[in-house]
């Protein structure tokens, strides 16, 4: 008599173990031995693996990572990450009820985490464009920029009065520092897309961007005010832009595993503390 196997009910095989592989087959043999023995392994496996699949997503916690950079995101002594995109983040998913640990993690990590799909992942601050809303889900915005300027070495001769930002992309004595994969905006992206020639691309964190311009890496990058106003010293200045529209919106950016519900709690909280000018947090 050949050996069967009982099943609790149809298993999806995909990314199941082989116990749970072979619940899933009638007729096939149990991994573990024949008869009793191979036939209570086998469901034991089966119960395992179906009870992971149907664990809620409210029994897991979120994972919300940023980066050391005042005045947006900064630990405190109490433990806690503060400034003008943490606090809004925090007091929203306070307000949501969704438990998270906060995770200090370079950018570009961010961006695998989230747009891999999987786990309960979100980055503070991020810009919204088209690219990355194909891989992964955008919160309301918790802050909206000042606007962006050009922050450039002291010695690198910028010109002093604000000029258009295309001007200043097509000045080929000066040599543009950018972050790779970074987003500045949908009209600047498209501006240093035609206009700069070959700008230095660099996976680096923003204070070790400020180290490359300080040593004459570069003559000048794009920052936005709030950052520039912290950072202007004996050698490096910032320069404001003209004819540019309000600054960008910045956002919680979430894996596709992120449930949506989750989000439309947290988009129901920063929308009941929105001011005036949209911002989910005090300018400061």
């Amino acid at each position: 008599m050949s050996d069967m196997v009982v099943c609790a009910g149809p298993v999806p095989t995909a990314g199941l173990g082989p116990a749970a592989r072979a619940c899933a087959h009638r007729g096939r043999a149990p991994p573990h031995g024949r008869g009793v023995r191979g036939l209570r392994a086998a469901l034991q496996a089966a119960v395992w693996t179906i009870s992971a699949m149907l664990v809620p997503a409210s029994a897991q916690r979120l994972t919300l990572h940023y980066q050391e950079r005042p005045p947006y995101s900064a630990a405190g002594i109490d433990g806690h990450v503060h400034g003008l995109l943490a606090t809004p983040a925090a007091r929203a998913l306070a307000a949501a009820r969704i438990e998270f640990v906060w995770a200090q993690t370079p950018g570009q990590r961010q961006l695998a985490l989230i747009q891999s799909g999987r786990g309960l992942h979100c980055g503070l601050g991020w810009f919204h464009n088209d690219e990355r809303a194909a891989r992964g889900k955008f919160s309301r915005p918790l802050y909206r920029d000042l606007g962006f300027v050009a922050l450039a070495r002291r010695a690198a001769a910028m010109p002093a009065a604000p000029l258009p930002p295309e001007q200043l992309l097509a000045d080929r004595r000066l040599r543009l520092l950018v972050k790779e994969g970074y987003s500045y905006g949908r009209e600047l992206d498209a501006l240093i897309a035609r206009h700069a020639r070959e700008p230095l691309a660099t996976r680096a964190e923003p204070l070790q961007i400020l180290q490359m311009l300080r040593s004459g890496r570069a003559d000048w990058t794009i920052a936005s005010a709030e950052d520039a106003a912290l950072h202007v010293d004996d050698t490096l200045v910032a320069l404001a832009f003209s004819g540019q529209p309000p600054g960008p919106t910045r956002h919680l950016y979430c894996s596709a595993d992120f449930p949506d519900d989750w989000l439309a709690r947290i988009d129901a909280a920063l929308a009941a503390v929105e001011t005036g000018d949209g911002n989910g947090a005090e300018r400061r």
